[in-house]
């Protein structure tokens, strides 16, 4: 319905055109001319006429209308004359047939009907008449037809969606590398006799580490006292007791303690960057989540999430700035996605930004960039900001702007 309205009108502009290019100029030796616009009669200018302010006359074929007393001839009298009609701007015969040129900017035309035409050809252009199936990319968005540019936004919300999944296979190989992880410290543990499972915490597993160490240190020193007690018994009970438990419980602490704590920094030493990093890990222990939605935005406000967003005064007083904020709670952000498009009657904008968490750094990468920057995503600790948006109460009816956002967390 929007479309054949504005097929409508452009048709009545191009026919309105047509018959103003077929009007011949006014001659300029003509008695009268009435202007609808005024209603007014003017006669022809003479030299030795007084007028006064609110006069019309005519002068090489034009109607002026004069705007203080004067008498004389027109190179004296033209400035207390102000130009009403401008019939000569229409051209000669052969501008009015002249071609138009499809680079130029349909107001730079010269000819009436090179006007006509270049404005007829862009505005087919833009409904993408005779077009349908149009292609498009980036660098010729601006000036692509409408049924191009929505070709050219599915085709990177196919991308988007592709990267997407990208970014969730890459969360889940590492979430999978920590498991992998336990269940090798797990088997390290139960070989040696201690108890341990790869479901547990890496506090857990610390705690194993521990109690599998005092059991080699109590291992050692049982064995060490038993052997000394033994050989101090054969040779004299009381030397060999005072022989044997001293030597028996030096050598016996020390092996078995010595041994215990040999095992437990191969298996996982606690001053080690990966233990420390598998126990804070395993305190925050949870797992990824992850939210999405998506906005409808027109001038008077979202279709969804209303208290998420606020506006002021935009760009000038016909515009409203929206901006939109969400805390989803304190988190640690691993991937990010938005895409904003904006389209009305005078074409479309997309931006877009898709952030992903460099572990090693710290830091996040980009994966994509925006097309136009219209308006800037950033995001903190788990609250995210989009703004500013800003809609013309002149489209309000036409004008709409489309939110999507992923968030991957923990």
């Amino acid at each position: 319905m929007v479309y054949r309205k504005r097929i409508c009108r452009a048709a009545s502009f191009l026919l309105a055109a047509g018959i103003a290019a077929g009007t011949m100029a006014i001659d300029s030796q003509a008695a009268v001319i009435t202007s609808n616009a005024t209603d007014k009669v003017a006669a022809v200018f003479q030299e030795g006429t007084e007028y006064s302010a609110g006069d019309y006359v005519i002068y090489d074929g034009e109607m002026y209308v004069c705007t203080q007393e004067i008498q004389g001839a027109w190179s004296q009298a033209e400035a207390s004359f102000l130009q009403v009609t401008k019939n000569r701007e229409l051209g000669t015969s052969g501008d009015l047939s002249a071609a138009y040129a499809d680079e130029k900017d349909p107001s730079q035309e010269t000819s009436l009907m090179a006007f006509a035409a270049n404005a007829w050809q862009k505005l087919k252009g833009f409904l993408g008449i005779g077009s349908r199936d149009a292609q498009t990319d980036a660098s010729g968005y601006a000036n692509a037809s409408v049924s191009a540019k929505l070709n050219y936004l599915e085709q990177q919300n196919q991308t988007h969606s592709n990267n997407l999944g990208k970014l969730q296979e890459s969360v889940n190989n590492s979430f999978q590398s920590v498991s992998n992880g336990k269940a090798l410290v797990a088997g390290a543990i139960t070989d040696n006799g201690g108890t341990a499972s790869p479901q547990d915490t890496f506090l857990q597993l610390s705690e194993s580490v521990r109690n599998l160490a005092k059991a080699k240190y109590d291992t050692g020193y049982s064995k060490g006292h038993d052997t000394g007690y033994a050989s101090g018994h054969k040779d004299g009970f009381q030397e060999g007791h005072d022989k044997g438990f001293g030597e028996g419980s030096s050598a016996g602490h020390t092996e078995g303690y010595e041994e215990g704590i040999r095992f437990a920094d191969g298996r996982v030493n606690e001053a080690s960057e990966s233990y420390r990093q598998g126990l804070d890990d395993g305190k925050k222990e949870g797992g990824n989540k992850s939210w999405n939605t998506t906005i409808r935005l027109m001038y008077d406000g979202p279709d969804i999430l209303e208290e998420c967003f606020t506006y002021k005064r935009g760009f000038s007083e016909n515009h409203r700035a929206w901006t939109f904020e969400k805390d989803i709670g304190p988190c640690e952000i691993l991937g990010i996605s938005c895409i904003v498009s904006y389209t009305d009657s005078y074409g479309s904008s997309v931006y877009w930004d898709m952030s992903v968490k460099n572990d090693e750094e710290g830091t996040y990468d980009r994966l994509t960039r925006e097309t136009d920057k219209f308006c800037e995503m950033t995001f903190d600790n788990g609250r995210i900001r989009i703004g500013d948006i800003n809609m013309n109460i002149l489209y309000s009816s036409r004008a709409v702007c489309t939110i999507k956002l992923n968030v991957i967390y923990k």
